[in-house]
């Protein structure tokens, strides 16, 4: 459970420090964000694929992977095209905040 909750905050605080970079127009501040932005990406992504790992049965590991994986790897460009298409009229700080902010509201655990 502790490792849910670590990883659930590691999601949360990248979503805000990708908002934080939206709007810096100082460039030592927007490096800051990058930094935090990559580890809260890395932290998460690193504790899924170690947990995945671990639950799976060895024999069914390398197909589950492959999902994950295709998960992950294969929703991208989808994922940039529609930021592309969206930033063209919009914005992009409006792009990215409201990304953002939406897949912090996402990300949070279920009220008991």
């Amino acid at each position: 459970m502790l490792v849910l909750t670590h990883s659930l905050f590691m999601v949360q605080s990248r979503l805000l420090a990708l908002v934080g970079f939206a709007h810096s127009q100082v460039v030592w501040l927007s490096a800051l964000m990058l930094i935090l932005i990559g580890f809260g990406m890395m932290v998460p992504l690193a504790a899924c694929n170690t947990i995945l790992q671990t639950i799976v049965e060895e024999r069914r590991r390398g197909r589950v992977m492959g999902c994950y994986e295709m998960a992950f790897l294969g929703m991208s460009p989808i994922d940039s095209l529609f930021v592309g298409v969206l930033a063209g009229p919009v914005g992009v700080v409006t792009t990215v905040t409201a990304g953002s902010l939406a897949c912090a509201e996402a990300s949070r655990p279920p009220k008991d």
